[in-house]
């Protein structure tokens, strides 16, 4: 697993993951995310681009989220 994948961005990406596979599109808006883990307005927003910058999400539409590939395995390697 990359070093700089903290247990906040693991929580996020977890979270990302939960989200998108109830939604029939499969994709997460910050505020999906931000109403699910509880936080503040546009918190999730700016720790979603630190994740697709490292190009753990992909953003296939302004505004949507979801797991790239690399976010994928990550997640699978932290289950187990």
């Amino acid at each position: 697993m990359s070093s700089d994948v903290t247990a906040l961005k693991l929580r996020y990406l977890k979270t990302l993951e939960d989200i998108c596979m109830k939604q029939p599109m499969g994709f997460a808006t910050p505020t999906d995310v931000e109403v699910s883990m509880g936080l503040k307005p546009k918190t999730a927003k700016v720790m979603l681009k630190r994740l697709y910058d490292m190009a753990l999400v992909e953003r296939p539409y302004k505004g949507c989220y979801r797991l790239a590939d690399e976010g994928k395995k990550i997640m699978k390697e932290a289950s187990g």
